[in-house]
């Protein structure tokens, strides 16, 4: 047996029962807790996804498990570190008759964590123990839920059964078990994901997938099978009244409008089972276990089993009910026995029913579960259990379990009555669909002290700084009451569920922090992308990236996610283009700023300015703009462009190269050119082996007058004053080199030199290239130059040009 860490002593006289599906472990374990507290024991019993998260924080004491797959192995795996008994219980198990299936769910590493195992019967304990090679303890003890059919516990279902009975009269119910083509989780590929994750399927063992691919192709043929029989039976039988009730694991609406054309068959799932399945005439079913509990209760119960396989022969139902591989045959079947005819005789058993379900006919399993479950606790005793504060399930858990205190408290009670208990018992909310039962005056909920907002957020945020992402989602959960109302909280909340991989619940809370500040900021908007792509709904994550994208357009991170998702919804993408230059890129981040008015989304500019950079000085890795070394950093961003555009040399034309020929001696002309030089074999060097889709800006005219710019210069500028008229000169020439280099590259290269060609276009050019009268700028007007500048390059947005570009 596996060693325990604390000793028997060290725990408390609790019992945990964790529930996944309400409808079909509900009404057992309200019987198992009201049992145990009729001893004296506490009970805390509820949803199991909130008490697995908080086992750490609970008192040790025993947790009965529901199952063997890998999801319960992790919470059994804290259960021991805290010092609970870990006892297994496996509700799949239930019914088996093939030693395949009950392998088939005995995932890798399940026998090192219990300490005890209980089963259904003989049949199953045989296989265990082998399985375990003996090193588990295990104990017969049937399944609680069979207790329930039993005569004695009936009444516990009358009123309901009544009013069923009330609204529906003599019906036929069909009870489908189609969640793997039909899940909550709405998708196959998902379902099988889940099955790899519980450690059901190994992608990697091609025996566990063709085992797996067994089940699709059964339900598969399962479903189609049940659809022919109900559709038959509901035409040859207008006035029959059909009940079909989804599994809990099924999606409902894939059932809306399948039958409307037949008003005799509704389809719903309210409550437990079991009270169908008394008030029923008659229950159809595919394989399904309450097949077999319709046996234990009396209740007559067809199969219909239209594959042939160890599948359909592994289940008991198949055994004690009589099966049908032919839909039409099932329907005459059913005509038959609506008429007073004898059901036909089931398959018989080589064992009797006993051997695969000890408590079917004469035991009962509830008490002795109960004993083992108590043995190595302490006397029952007062016991302190933490209040828990959490946020509300995935809705798709909790349509599995949606348990409310008057519910709870009710369904005890009426257990209570049935078996005739009468010590005074407490039922306690301690936690959301999570509750204790225990003698009156046995336990104290002990409620965490509740943060302000502020206080709160504070405390999300410094987990998240050091990316506990966890910690920040307790913290949330610990004041959900309060935390839910506050925007800014639930988009922490968020932000911490999608960085912890829980993109559906990341998408809840973001989704509220848009209700609780009636506001969609870029921020939020981005984080909502990121959760619709996740969860691969391309559409919605590509429509709040762009929603991003036009509140922040400058910003790197909505673009790049915009593109991603644009290209997984299979939507045309945008044009990249990665923008390089001098303080003169200004006019680029302009036009990427103001979108509407350019290129509107068609064109994302990703703009890299360099404030004093020269065209000389690019061939210094040290200068002190550091354009040169920059570059060499953004090889994967010019790489992945679909344009680069560079933009250097309208220093060098106005004072750099002047003055670097003064300092020299040497003549301006001879200056310019080694400017040139060094921007032609920038572009050579660092940018055309990256990407050649490239565009050469040439230096823009010079704009300031010989006035203002001897007025206005710096000190040196002023002994390198030359009139306009020479500085337009230089300017042309160093754009004439670039042109003749681009050229001889077989590269674009754009300017506005022919703003100055004529008197009028120049005259037009200089009434709107300044700031009112703020002609000292060497800037100028942003928005008149992104204009120009936009004029000359919208060509190559163009997806013509761009097919034209790929080409070349």
């Amino acid at each position: 047996m596996p060693k325990q860490p604390n000793r028997p002593e060290g725990r408390f006289p609790v019992v945990y029962l964790p529930i996944e599906f309400q409808s079909r472990e509900f009404d057992s374990k309200a019987l198992l807790a009201a049992t145990l507290a009729e001893r004296g024991y506490t009970v805390v019993l509820g949803q199991q996804w909130l008490l697995y998260e908080t086992l750490s924080r609970l008192p040790p004491g025993v947790v009965l498990f529901k199952s063997f797959n890998k999801f319960h192995q992790a919470a059994m795996t804290q259960a021991r570190q805290r010092g609970h008994r870990v006892v297994i219980l496996d509700e799949e198990l239930l019914a088996q008759t093939e030693t395949k299936a009950v392998e088939a769910l005995c995932t890798e590493g399940v026998f090192r964590l219990p300490d005890l195992i209980l089963v259904d019967g003989q049949f199953e304990h045989e296989i265990l123990a082998r399985l375990s090679g003996g090193r588990n303890r295990i104990e017969i003890t049937g399944n609680g839920r069979i207790d329930l059919l039993k005569p004695r516990l009936r009444p516990l279902f009358q009123r309901k059964i009544d009013d069923i009975v009330a609204r529906f009269g003599s019906f036929i119910l069909v009870n489908t078990n189609f969640s793997i083509l039909n899940s909550i989780w709405q998708s196959t590929e998902q379902v099988t994901r889940i099955q790899v994750q519980a450690g059901f399927t190994n992608p990697k063992d091609p025996a566990s997938v063709q085992l797996w691919q067994d089940y699709i192709d059964c339900e598969d043929a399962n479903l189609k099978a049940m659809h022919i029989a109900i559709r038959e039976l509901a035409r040859r039988r207008p006035e029959q009244r059909i009940v079909i009730r989804p599994h809990p694991g099924e999606h409902l609406k894939k059932w809306d409008g399948l039958f409307s054309d037949h008003p005799n068959v509704v389809v719903l799932r309210e409550g437990p089972h079991i009270p169908w399945t008394m008030a029923c005439r008659l229950l159809l079913h595919t394989s399904c276990t309450t097949g077999f509990e319709a046996f234990v209760a009396g209740k007559t119960a067809l199969s219909l089993t239209p594959r042939q396989s160890w599948i359909t022969s592994s289940l008991i139902s198949n055994h004690v009910n009589p099966t049908f591989a032919d839909p039409l045959a099932l329907v005459t079947a059913v005509e038959a026995i609506l008429d007073g005819g004898t059901p036909p005789e089931a398959s018989p058993l080589g064992m009797p029913a006993e051997h695969y379900v000890w408590n079917c006919r004469d035991h009962d399993a509830t008490p002795r579960v109960a004993d083992l479950l108590a043995e190595g606790l302490p006397p029952p005793r007062n016991v302190a259990l933490p209040g828990l504060r959490s946020a509300p399930l995935d809705p798709k858990l909790k349509s599995k379990f949606d348990v409310s205190l008057r519910l709870c408290a009710d369904t005890v009670q009426s257990v209570r009555d049935a078996m005739g208990m009468t010590s005074k018992i407490a039922v306690q909310e301690m936690g959301d669909g999570l509750f204790v039962v225990a003698p009156s005056g046995r336990v104290r909920i002990e409620w965490p002290a509740k943060l302000d907002p502020k206080q709160i957020r504070a405390a999300m945020e410094a987990e998240l700084r050091v990316r506990r992402f966890k910690n920040a989602y307790e913290i949330f959960r610990a004041n959900f009451a309060e935390a839910h109302r506050h925007g800014e909280l639930c988009f922490l909340a968020g932000a911490a569920c999608l960085e912890l991989g829980e993109a559906r619940l990341a998408l809840q809370y973001l989704q509220q922090a848009t209700v609780a500040d009636s506001n969609v900021n870029p921020t939020l908007a981005l984080m909502l992308a990121r959760a619709y792509q996740k969860l691969e709904d391309y559409e919605m994550a590509r429509r709040y990236a762009e929603y991003a994208y036009r509140q922040a357009p400058a910003h790197p991170d909505p673009f790049r996610l915009l593109k991603e998702t644009t290209a997984q919804a299979g939507k045309p993408l945008p044009r990249h283009w990665v923008v390089i230059g001098c303080s003169h890129v200004r006019y680029f981040r302009y036009m990427q700023v103001n979108q509407p008015r350019f290129f509107d989304g068609a064109v994302h500019l990703e703009c890299y300015e360099f404030a004093g950079a020269t065209a000389f000085g690019l061939g210094n890795p040290s200068a002190e703009s550091g354009a040169l070394k920059a570059t060499r950093q953004l090889r994967t961003q010019i790489g992945q462009a679909d344009r680069v555009l560079v933009y250097f040399g309208e220093i060098d034309c106005r004072r750099a190269a002047w003055k670097a020929a003064v300092d020299s001696g040497r003549d301006i002309d001879d200056t310019i050119a080694d400017s040139a030089a060094q921007l032609e074999k920038y572009v050579a060097q660092e940018i055309l082996p990256h990407n050649r889709n490239v565009i050469l800006l040439g230096a823009k005219p010079q704009i300031i007058g010989d006035n203002d710019f001897y007025k206005n210069a710096l000190a040196d500028e002023r002994t390198i004053f030359r009139p306009l008229e020479e500085r337009e000169r230089v300017t042309l020439r160093f754009n004439q080199r670039l042109k003749a280099f681009a050229a001889a590259q077989g590269i674009e290269s754009v300017d506005l030199d022919d703003e100055l060609t004529s008197e009028e276009s120049r005259r037009r050019f200089f009434d709107e290239v300044f700031w009112d009268t703020y002609t000292d700028d060497t800037h100028g007007n942003a928005d008149f130059f992104a204009r120009l500048y936009f004029e000359r390059l919208k060509r190559f947005a163009d997806p013509r040009q761009a097919s034209a570009d790929q080409a070349t």
